[in-house]
């Protein structure tokens, strides 16, 4: 079986391994990403990728996630990863 992928994902893919190539970009140069997924903090699969991408390209990307989840185990905390 064949796998389609798309014009948009062979672009995804090569900038995040451009990116990783890279190394450490100062803040003010990086590319801003805005993530739309469940919540980073949360066990869940998504969660997790979401975190383990946010934090593996986190020396490249400024991210900003919009992130939600019911039932929340830390309702009410921002978390400011940006130090």
């Amino acid at each position: 079986m064949t796998q389609n992928v798309t014009p948009l994902e062979l672009d995804v893919k090569a900038m995040f391994s451009k990116a990783l190539k890279q190394g450490y970009i100062r803040r003010e140069d990086r590319k801003k990403i805005l993530l739309l997924s469940d919540d980073l903090r949360l066990p869940s699969g998504v969660g997790n990728m979401s975190r383990e991408i946010v934090l593996g390209t986190a020396h490249v990307f400024n991210w900003v996630q919009l992130g939600a989840a019911l039932n929340h185990p830390e309702v009410g905390k921002i978390v400011d990863a940006s130090h």
